[in-house]
């Protein structure tokens, strides 16, 4: 079976606090996107007890700390599950705010679900996601969501980008988003970005904040200018997605954008 693990962007990112146990409480909004990994999983009839052959194409990734390995692994602990053949076709750049990797581990988890009709509840599924990292139960539904807490209490929130144009520019910079949170400085009480979604999207700019950006725009200037340069071209809003370092732009229309190095990945489509 194969299924196509999407990508997010954040819509706003707002840090509310630090909590105790060293996360911080914020406040976001997921938009899954177009742009998306395939997970092939087979059983592997050549093999009696359970394991897992992992493969990967497309970019290179460290199979050893990989969340598909980890899903089989975690549901393995439960299920009697067969040996699989795992395939992963990596095409979401990673260290880049788009949710990849978390997007892959519950893709795998429904895969296996599926194709071993394993019965895995919402309750057992959200379990799992929050067992493999805060972000990754953004992806168990296909909504648009609201996030709060450690952005793993969600609620769906109806916001239609239909027919506008998205563009993503990955500069090839692996942020760590564990070194950023630790970092960031609490600046603003004004965190309501549910009531600036409300407004048109030519009216986001400068109120729709990423917290995360003036930190990790003052170590790497290049995002800045990513950035600036997205909105020289038009778009209606431009923003870092999550703690970086993929930029994005919303733009009316189709654009194509222009003085971006050959070697940045870039990405454009409808939403």
């Amino acid at each position: 079976m194969i299924l196509f693990s999407p990508a997010k962007i954040n819509l706003g990112l707002r840090i509310i606090s630090k909590r105790k146990d060293g996360y911080h409480n914020l406040k976001t909004v997921f938009y899954q996107i177009p742009l998306a990994d395939s997970i092939e999983i087979v059983e592997d009839k050549k093999v009696s007890k359970s394991n897992i052959k992992f493969f990967c194409s497309g970019r290179k990734i460290d199979s050893k700390d990989n969340l598909c390995i980890k899903a089989y692994d975690l549901l393995k602990k439960k299920y009697d599950l067969p040996a699989v053949i795992l395939h992963l076709n990596k095409v979401i750049p990673i260290g880049a705010g788009l949710g990849g990797g978390s997007s892959n581990a519950i893709y795998t988890l429904k895969i296996l679900d599926k194709i071993f009709n394993l019965g895995i509840s919402p309750t057992e599924m959200l379990g799992y996601a929050k067992n493999l990292g805060s972000d990754c139960s953004l992806f168990i539904s296909k909504k648009t969501q609201y996030g709060h807490g450690k952005g793993d209490i969600l609620s769906p929130y109806d916001i239609k980008l239909s027919g506008k144009f998205l563009y993503i520019v990955y500069p090839n910079i692996n942020i760590s988003t564990k070194e950023i949170f630790e970092k960031i400085k609490i600046k603003s009480n004004d965190h309501n970005i549910l009531e600036v979604l409300k407004l048109s999207p030519k009216k986001w700019r400068g109120k729709l904040i990423n917290d995360l950006e003036s930190h990790v725009f003052e170590k790497y200037p290049i995002l800045k200018s990513i950035k600036n340069n997205l909105y020289s071209h038009g778009a209606m809003y431009a923003s870092m997605s999550g703690s970086g370092s993929s930029i994005f732009g919303i733009f009316e229309k189709h654009t194509k954008v222009r003085n971006i190095p050959p070697d940045f990945f870039t990405w454009g489509n409808f939403f």
